[in-house]
């Protein structure tokens, strides 16, 4: 069989949030989310993860995506697995030899 390997464009990616998994790393914990691309192509049902530290406050990256994938501001009961099957989009971006998802912006459709 003959195999030609080739990169990922680094882009804007339809998914859903398959997975969100708690880690804790040398100086804060972390979440890392784990994403499907949803739509047709080479990378349909790949799974990409991005990381954010859980800060609660609106500046935050963490705000940033809790809002971009549930379409809304989150009220005081947000809990994480509230974001579990949402669909957004993805930036996916080259980090260390791996693809990963560097941002998460909202469906426009």
């Amino acid at each position: 069989m003959q195999v030609i390997f080739k990169d990922i464009s680094k882009g804007l990616y339809k998914a859903k949030v398959s997975e969100i998994k708690e880690g804790k790393g040398i100086y804060c914990p972390y979440l890392r989310f784990i994403f499907t691309i949803i739509e047709k192509g080479e990378l349909a049902h790949y799974r990409f993860s991005g990381i954010v530290k859980p800060i609660p406050l609106k500046q935050s990256k963490f705000y940033k995506w809790a809002i971009n994938i549930i379409g809304h501001q989150p009220g005081d009961n947000f809990r994480t697995e509230d974001m579990i099957g949402k669909e957004c989009l993805v930036y996916l971006a080259k980090q260390n030899d791996y693809y990963a998802v560097m941002d998460v912006c909202k469906r426009s459709d």
